[in-house]
C-alpha cells in the first residue's frame, strides 16, 4: 500500500453510550445493523485500535482497524440470510488486495470462510 491511495476515508458518527442514541433516534428495530456497527466500533476502541471508515472503489469498508503494525478490515451486518447480503458484505473485502485480516461480523450462528475472509458471530 506504500505509494498508492487504495482506500478513501469517509466519516460516520458512533455513540459511546447507546442510551444516547436511543434518546435521540428512539427505539427503531430497523436500525439494528447500525446498532451492531456501533457496538463493534466501541469494542474496537476499547481494545486499543485506531478505527477509520474507508471506501475501495465504490464499496464502503465499515472499519479499518490499526494497532501498531496490525491492520484488520471489518464489515458488520445484522444477518447474511440471502446471497445478495453475502455478496454485499464480502465484496468490498474481497477487492482489497493485501494479506491483512478481513472479517465479516453478524448475528448469524454459522461458520463461513470465503476467499480468505472469515465470518464471525458478534458474540464471539
Amino acid at each position: 500500500m506504500v505509494g498508492k491511495k487504495i482506500l478513501n476515508h469517509s466519516e460516520k458518527f458512533y455513540f459511546v453510550d447507546l442510551g444516547f442514541r436511543e434518546a435521540i433516534y428512539g427505539n427503531n428495530e430497523h436500525d439494528i445493523g447500525q446498532v451492531l456497527e456501533n457496538i463493534v466500533y466501541t469494542e474496537l476502541l476499547r481494545k486499543g485500535y485506531n478505527v477509520t471508515i474507508g471506501k475501495f472503489r465504490d464499496k464502503e469498508v465499515d472499519f479499518i482497524c490499526k494497532k501498531v503494525e496490525k491492520i484488520i478490515y471489518i464489515q458488520v451486518s445484522y444477518i447474511l440470510a440471502e446471497e445478495n447480503a453475502v455478496k454485499r458484505e464480502f465484496k468490498p473485502l474481497i477487492n482489497i488486495n493485501d494479506n491483512y485480516l478481513k472479517s465479516v461480523i453478524t448475528t448469524d450462528k454459522f461458520d463461513m470462510f470465503k476467499q480468505g475472509i472469515k465470518h464471525i458471530n458478534i458474540l464471539d
